[in-house]
């Protein structure tokens, strides 16, 4: 396969989150449509006071809502590539004592969206509420043919979830070091 998915991960006393506060359309992050001068100024993720001793914050940040969360190193990092199709929506980050941090995040918000599931390679089913969307996703496997050429970085039509890299975008965003970024298989993605 010559896509992955790429996914935040916690290692030691990094900082976990929350879903994001003060948007109330979250779901438009997962629909691939353009939000700059949309999305409010007062977004925010906040420490989850579960874990009180995660305090450290990375290039990449785990949030309950799986939202791609880049730090200002890690927007360089895509912007020197530079990665067509995404724009950068600046969140707040709340630390555990109620303040907002000083550094610089950014959702990364994909605008494309292809179809391209194999959906009898793909264990699944179809959504009851929404015919359009898969659940119960288990060995989730693309149809290359269905990608163009030029698609680095993008959501799968009715599988909202997983951020789709191209391999060797995935490849050079680890060779950056941006920590809390981890790879992995597309396969090994549920729902």
């Amino acid at each position: 396969m010559n896509y992955v998915q790429l996914k935040a991960v916690v290692q030691g006393n990094e900082a976990r989150f929350g879903l994001l506060e003060n948007y109330l359309n979250k779901f438009q992050l997962k629909e691939c449509k353009p939000l700059v001068g949309i999305f409010p100024s007062d977004a925010r993720l906040v420490m989850d006071p579960d874990y009180p001793n995660s305090i450290a914050l990375v290039d990449v940040l785990y949030n309950l809502g799986d939202l791609f969360v880049v730090s200002a190193r890690g927007r360089e990092v895509l912007e020197a590539r530079p990665v067509a199709d995404v724009e950068f929506l600046a969140v707040n980050i709340v630390n555990h004592k109620g303040r907002t941090v000083k550094e610089s995040y950014f959702i990364v918000n994909l605008l494309r969206a292809i179809d391209c599931v194999d959906r009898d390679k793909t264990s699944h089913r179809m959504n009851r509420l929404n015919p359009n969307k898969m659940s119960n996703v288990q060995n989730l496997t693309i149809d290359e043919t269905q990608v163009a050429p030029d698609a680095e970085l993008f959501r799968l039509t009715g599988v909202m979830t997983p951020t789709v890299a191209r391999k060797d975008l995935a490849e050079y965003l680890m060779k950056a070091g941006l920590k809390g970024l981890a790879v992995d298989e597309l396969s090994n993605f549920k729902s």
